[in-house]
């Protein structure tokens, strides 16, 4: 699941709360392109929390959790981090808060997408949290079946 700074704490709770368990969060190092956004300190980097449900044992261990890779569209994702993925992980793999649905996952098997910008087989059934703070951003949670 990709998140921002911002956001950390909240996504490890929404993971938690979907049943998945974080392994490890990579960081994608992007090249500075001046003032952008952000407060005092100019985002440069985006997160990605691995995850995973079960005993699932790793294909093969990577060296590194920061990568550097050019910018792309706005939220665009690179390709690099889900070839990444393929060569750990056995699947099945989903991308979550997906922002559109690429023709590459139509023809890797394994692969799917849930996001409020993209259409997906994946069906979630709501489950309702009590309203608190750290809660407040994510008014609906969801439960991954």
């Amino acid at each position: 699941m990709w998140i921002v700074n911002k956001y950390i704490k909240e996504s490890y709770s929404i993971v938690e709360q979907w049943g998945f368990k974080v392994s490890c969060m990579l960081t994608w190092c992007k090249p500075r392109h001046g003032i952008g956004i952000g407060g005092t300190f100019i985002q440069t980097t985006e997160h990605l929390l691995f995850c995973r449900r079960g005993n699932l044992s790793a294909k093969k261990r990577i060296d590194s959790t920061w990568f550097e890779h050019k910018r792309l569209k706005h939220s665009e994702k690179p390709e690099f981090f889900r070839m990444m993925i393929e060569e750990v992980s056995h699947g099945p793999r989903i991308e979550m808060f997906a922002r559109n649905w690429l023709p590459m996952f139509k023809c890797r098997p394994g692969w799917d997408v849930w996001g409020n910008e993209v259409e997906s087989e994946i069906k979630l059934k709501a489950r309702a949290q009590k309203n608190n703070k750290e809660n407040e951003l994510w008014k609906n949670q969801f439960l991954y079946h």
